[in-house]
């Protein structure tokens, strides 16, 4: 995620098909760059959470990501089912979102986007919040040296249903390093401050892109207040087709 974005290519260069893989997940921080024009990326994974006393299972977690155009990027989030495997926490769909993200140049070795996106009120009623939720989004990253990112995310969104939680804003902040060619790790600290009780989570990601366009991930973490989940684990796969717009479709492992 940010290691791989921030080591990738220089500040303010958008990916090509050339380029590895660059994922939004597992972490809560995503990707400060979009995907190569004419590409196809799938994110996908599940995850274990407890919650108040409740076990909760997730997926599939699928993120649609598509290169529309040069350094700008439309993405679907699909609706993700929430299972309670035992306690009070509710089961059902989430929403799905649609949004579109561009890539910014931008001076000082950062790399930058802004995401714009609108939720739409089709999941479960016990799951998904009630009424459109617009948002606003501005994924950053920063090579430090030998390997070490820096990286982050700062987001607006807005409940017109609930006035009360407008706005709410959300923050991110990652360390990560690469190994090698093909995997990186991070840690990450990720808040969301309404008008109520924030929730605060602190967690640890693993990526290996076992080809330049395919990738395997992992994620353990834990809330720090009681507001937020207990702990999580979460695996995922992801996968990108190159060349939808002309040329061969995949690049080679």
């Amino acid at each position: 995620m940010l290691t791989a974005a921030a080591q990738a290519l220089a500040a303010g260069d958008c990916p090509t098909s050339t380029d590895s893989i660059n994922t939004d997940r597992p972490g809560l921080t995503n990707s400060s760059l979009v995907v190569p024009y004419g590409s196809f990326q799938a994110e996908n994974g599940t995850n274990w959470t407890v919650s108040h006393g409740s076990n909760l299972l997730d997926g599939s977690n699928t993120r649609l990501r598509l290169g529309a155009a040069h350094c700008t990027e439309f993405l679907i989030d699909v609706p993700n089912y929430v299972g309670s495997i035992n306690g009070s926490q509710p089961s059902g769909f989430s929403d799905v979102v649609v949004s579109f993200k561009r890539q910014l140049s931008v001076p000082f070795g950062f790399d930058l986007s802004a995401t714009a996106g609108l939720g739409f009120p089709n999941g479960s009623s016990k799951i998904s919040d009630h009424g459109y939720q617009p948002y606003i989004q501005a994924p950053w990253s920063y090579k430090i040296s030998n390997g070490w990112a820096a990286g982050g995310m700062f987001t607006l969104s807005w409940f017109p249903s609930e006035s009360t939680r407008n706005p709410t804003f959300g923050l991110t902040f990652s360390l990560g390093r690469k190994f090698g060619p093909s995997a990186n790790m991070f840690i990450e600290y990720g808040g969301s401050y309404d008008h109520q009780r924030p929730t605060q989570v602190l967690d640890a990601a693993a990526q290996w892109r076992f080809t330049s366009t395919q990738q395997i991930d992992f994620q353990v973490g834990f809330g720090l207040n009681r507001s937020s989940v207990d702990h999580l684990f979460g695996v995922g796969y992801s996968f990108r087709l190159d060349g939808l717009f002309g040329g061969s479709i995949g690049n080679s492992p």
